[in-house]
């Protein structure tokens, strides 16, 4: 209650951060094109929805920035200082149009190496689902190295062997 009233009093309150980001605008037409690309081809192939991924990395930070601070009320910019750490792995993940999920795949910064710490690291487990496939990049980035390691571990032994077309985007 102290705290509340010191807050209070100093006209401060507990604010979201506002983005910075630029607003943008959906292309629709661009969407709608590329949605009947894709129905085009499946059709044309005769693509079970079962079989049409659609695969994209993404950044997983370490430390998440925060999205509450405390600001003075009333206030039209709310920033919040990032965090202090830049560590992150890329995800790469992949899923079927009817939402079947083929394993992750992470990529953590470190070594190549065969000697390298995260390697090493990684080849003890520290408690990864065994369906998660685990490389190592020195920027954590997916580079055509990596792609070619995500298609051996992951793609080939979805796709290989099947009978029809499985659809990769």
């Amino acid at each position: 209650q102290r705290m509340h009233r010191l807050l209070n009093r100093w006209d401060v309150t507990w604010r979201r951060g506002t983005h910075k980001a630029q607003h943008t605008r959906f292309a629709l037409k661009i969407i709608d094109d590329f949605c009947k690309y894709v129905n085009k081809k499946m059709v044309m192939f005769d693509i079970h929805p079962d079989d049409m991924y659609n695969c994209d990395q993404t950044n997983v930070l370490f430390l998440m920035d925060l999205a509450y601070t405390y600001k003075k009320q009333g206030s039209k910019y709310v920033g919040i200082k990032a965090a202090d750490s830049n560590g992150r792995a890329t995800a790469m993940l992949a899923c079927s149009i009817t939402g079947k999920k083929l394993p992750p795949f992470l990529i953590f910064c470190g070594s190549q190496s065969i000697n390298g710490r995260i390697i090493r690291e990684l080849a003890r487990g520290y408690g990864y689902p065994d369906d998660v496939e685990l490389s190592v990049q020195p920027k954590a980035w997916m580079d055509e190295g990596q792609m070619l390691q995500w298609i051996d571990a992951v793609w080939k032994p979805h796709a290989v062997g099947q009978r029809k077309i499985v659809y990769l985007i």
